[in-house]
């Protein structure tokens, strides 16, 4: 029998039009050694939103090492003291999976971050940065409309 679900929310979808962002962030780019720090980050980033949202599995929310390589290749990672606080995908037009450990939110990083990634697609010479966040996600709105000027 095959497990089919239906999953229910609203999103806000925002593009980048201000103007160029600097960013002296230097991130890491994902590398496999990396990966079960940045799944459980992934996890625990998002398993309140999906547990809310009805969306399973509530606690994997990150992508195996099987799957495609332009996630993992523009995946960048943010360390402090060895240990990953936040991530960051850049995709072909959207800015992805922005997510900092739980505790470490509130202190700057997921703006850094949010910066970085536009600043990233921006040197790539990307003409359109978009970014998602669902409504339920109050911080991501805050964050992203809020503290980082240019979103419409």
């Amino acid at each position: 029998m095959e497990n089919k679900q239906t999953v229910k929310w609203n999103m806000y979808e925002m593009e980048y039009i201000g103007d160029r962002v600097e960013s002296d962030l230097s991130l890491v780019s994902f590398e496999e050694k990396y990966y079960e720090q940045y799944a459980n980050l992934m996890d625990d980033c998002f398993y309140d939103m999906r547990k809310a949202l009805n969306i399973r599995p509530y606690e994997k929310h990150s992508y195996s090492l099987d799957e495609p390589t332009e996630l993992k290749e523009n995946t960048f990672l943010h360390f402090e003291d060895g240990e990953i606080v936040g991530a960051v995908t850049c995709s072909e037009t959207d800015i992805r999976n922005v997510a900092v450990s739980p505790k470490h939110q509130q202190k700057g990083y997921g703006r850094k971050d949010t910066e970085f990634a536009i600043n990233y697609m921006q040197n790539r010479d990307d003409t359109i940065i978009k970014l998602t966040a669902t409504r339920w996600n109050k911080n991501a709105i805050a964050l992203y409309y809020l503290h980082c000027q240019g979103w419409k």
